[in-house]
């Protein structure tokens, strides 16, 4: 688990349960990114097992 960066104004909300917490055998949850610029925390990411949407219209 890491901080977000001091002076970034990125806030991160969650985790929250997924709409469908167990699919395939495996259990989700969402994680919240409010940021001006994602692409840094996108890359820090990087090699795991997530699905980024950066532009959700729904969370459902």
């Amino acid at each position: 688990r890491g901080q977000l960066p001091e002076g970034s104004g990125a806030r991160l909300l969650g985790p929250i349960p997924a709409w469908v917490p167990k699919r395939a055998g495996r259990w989700r949850e969402n994680l919240i990114l409010r940021a001006a610029d994602p692409l840094p925390f996108v890359r820090a990411l990087g090699g795991r097992d997530v699905s980024i949407d950066l532009d959700p219209e729904t969370l459902l």
